[in-house]
Protein backbone atom coordinates (compact mmCIF):
# COMPACT_ATOMS: atom_id res chain seq x y z
CA UNK A 1 0.00 0.00 0.00
CA UNK A 2 1.59 3.64 -0.99
CA UNK A 3 1.88 6.17 1.48
CA UNK A 4 -0.07 9.23 1.27
CA UNK A 5 1.68 12.47 1.40
CA UNK A 6 1.09 15.01 3.62
CA UNK A 7 -0.71 14.92 7.29
CA UNK A 8 -0.78 11.55 9.50
CA UNK A 9 -3.10 8.53 9.01
CA UNK A 10 -3.57 9.66 13.00
CA UNK A 11 -4.78 13.25 12.28
CA UNK A 12 -7.34 11.85 9.82
CA UNK A 13 -8.93 9.72 12.39
CA UNK A 14 -8.85 12.48 14.76
CA UNK A 15 -10.75 15.02 12.60
CA UNK A 16 -12.93 12.26 11.93
CA UNK A 17 -13.79 11.79 15.63
CA UNK A 18 -13.81 15.55 16.51
CA UNK A 19 -17.02 15.71 13.34
CA UNK A 20 -18.76 12.97 14.41
CA UNK A 21 -18.73 14.83 18.39
CA UNK A 22 -19.46 18.04 17.37
CA UNK A 23 -22.06 17.07 15.31
CA UNK A 24 -23.58 14.42 17.92
CA UNK A 25 -23.68 17.38 20.31
CA UNK A 26 -25.52 19.91 18.26
CA UNK A 27 -27.98 17.04 17.38
CA UNK A 28 -28.21 16.74 21.48
CA UNK A 29 -28.74 20.61 21.66
CA UNK A 30 -31.29 20.69 19.26
CA UNK A 31 -33.29 18.12 20.03
CA UNK A 32 -37.41 17.79 20.16
CA UNK A 33 -39.45 15.03 22.23
CA UNK A 34 -39.84 13.37 18.92
CA UNK A 35 -36.17 13.16 17.71
CA UNK A 36 -35.37 11.74 21.82
CA UNK A 37 -36.07 8.45 20.79
CA UNK A 38 -33.99 8.50 17.90
CA UNK A 39 -31.42 9.75 20.08
CA UNK A 40 -31.63 7.31 22.93
CA UNK A 41 -31.78 4.70 19.76
CA UNK A 42 -28.14 6.28 18.60
CA UNK A 43 -26.97 6.07 22.07
CA UNK A 44 -27.86 2.09 23.07
CA UNK A 45 -27.32 0.82 19.62
CA UNK A 46 -26.29 -2.56 19.66
CA UNK A 47 -25.11 -4.63 17.02
CA UNK A 48 -28.27 -6.73 15.39
CA UNK A 49 -27.59 -10.67 15.50
CA UNK A 50 -26.71 -12.76 12.52
CA UNK A 51 -29.72 -14.57 13.25
CA UNK A 52 -33.11 -13.61 14.20
CA UNK A 53 -34.08 -15.17 17.81
CA UNK A 54 -36.62 -17.67 17.63
CA UNK A 55 -38.14 -19.98 20.48
CA UNK A 56 -36.19 -23.22 21.16
CA UNK A 57 -33.60 -22.72 18.30
CA UNK A 58 -29.79 -21.56 18.40
CA UNK A 59 -28.51 -22.63 15.59
CA UNK A 60 -29.48 -22.23 12.18
CA UNK A 61 -30.03 -26.35 11.95
CA UNK A 62 -32.93 -25.95 14.55
CA UNK A 63 -33.80 -22.76 13.06
CA UNK A 64 -34.80 -24.85 9.72
CA UNK A 65 -36.21 -27.61 11.21
CA UNK A 66 -38.49 -25.05 13.28
CA UNK A 67 -39.16 -22.91 10.20
CA UNK A 68 -40.00 -26.04 8.31
CA UNK A 69 -42.19 -27.65 10.73
CA UNK A 70 -44.01 -23.79 11.56
CA UNK A 71 -44.83 -23.26 7.98
CA UNK A 72 -44.82 -27.06 6.54
CA UNK A 73 -46.63 -29.21 9.57
CA UNK A 74 -47.06 -32.87 9.31
CA UNK A 75 -50.61 -33.61 8.32
CA UNK A 76 -52.37 -36.35 10.17
CA UNK A 77 -54.86 -38.41 7.79
CA UNK A 78 -58.18 -36.82 8.96
CA UNK A 79 -60.01 -40.55 8.57
CA UNK A 80 -58.31 -43.39 9.52
CA UNK A 81 -57.84 -45.77 6.85
CA UNK A 82 -60.62 -47.83 6.13
CA UNK A 83 -61.15 -51.35 6.92
CA UNK A 84 -63.33 -53.32 5.49
CA UNK A 85 -64.60 -56.07 7.55
CA UNK A 86 -66.55 -59.22 6.16
CA UNK A 87 -70.01 -59.43 6.78
CA UNK A 88 -71.29 -62.79 8.09
CA UNK A 89 -74.58 -62.78 5.96
CA UNK A 90 -72.47 -61.62 2.82
CA UNK A 91 -70.62 -63.78 0.23
CA UNK A 92 -67.13 -62.21 -0.78
CA UNK A 93 -66.91 -60.88 -4.21
CA UNK A 94 -65.77 -62.83 -7.55
CA UNK A 95 -63.56 -61.72 -9.84
CA UNK A 96 -66.85 -61.74 -12.24
CA UNK A 97 -68.69 -59.70 -9.96
CA UNK A 98 -65.63 -56.89 -10.32
CA UNK A 99 -65.77 -55.32 -13.52
CA UNK A 100 -69.81 -55.80 -13.58
CA UNK A 101 -70.13 -53.19 -10.90
CA UNK A 102 -67.43 -50.82 -11.92
CA UNK A 103 -69.33 -50.95 -15.45
CA UNK A 104 -72.17 -49.58 -13.95
CA UNK A 105 -70.14 -46.22 -12.78
CA UNK A 106 -69.08 -43.42 -14.10
CA UNK A 107 -65.76 -43.47 -16.18
CA UNK A 108 -64.78 -40.27 -14.17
Amino acid sequence: MREVAGPSKAWYFKAIKAAKNKHWSSFLLTATPQSLWTAKRFAYWRAQPRFPSLPGAETPQQMNSVLLDHFFPSKEPLFPPPRLRPHRSVPPLTTDEIPTALSKRSPT
